[in-house]
């Protein structure tokens, strides 16, 4: 299971997630920029998401429409953070080992 570890920031409006994965590091990297393969593992199993535009930059980080930040305020953090968010990250990024064993 890749999953390590989860943190969140109130104030900057983040969430970090850590995970360790045996693939080589541009393996996993293609994974993460390429939306249609991010999509396959960006939700819980059997619940994939849906990116219209997905841009990832250097130092891990991805923009909605416009630039927006995906948390606009903290109390939008929080309620996603009460929703359950870390818990569904977690299962979802343990669907990495799979996609990343199909090459």
């Amino acid at each position: 299971m890749p999953f390590t570890a989860a943190s969140h920031d109130l104030e900057s409006r983040t969430i970090t997630i850590s995970a360790d994965f045996t693939a080589p590091v541009e393996r996993v990297w293609q994974v993460y920029a390429d939306p249609r393969q991010l999509e396959r593992i960006c939700g819980p199993p059997g619940f994939p998401a849906t990116f219209d535009r997905h841009e990832l930059k250097p130092g891990g980080t991805t923009t909605g429409p416009d630039g927006e930040k995906l948390y606009p305020t903290t109390e939008g953090l929080q309620q996603v953070l009460d929703m359950g968010v870390i818990e569904g990250a977690s299962s979802a990024i343990n669907q990495v080992d799979a996609l990343l064993a199909e090459g």
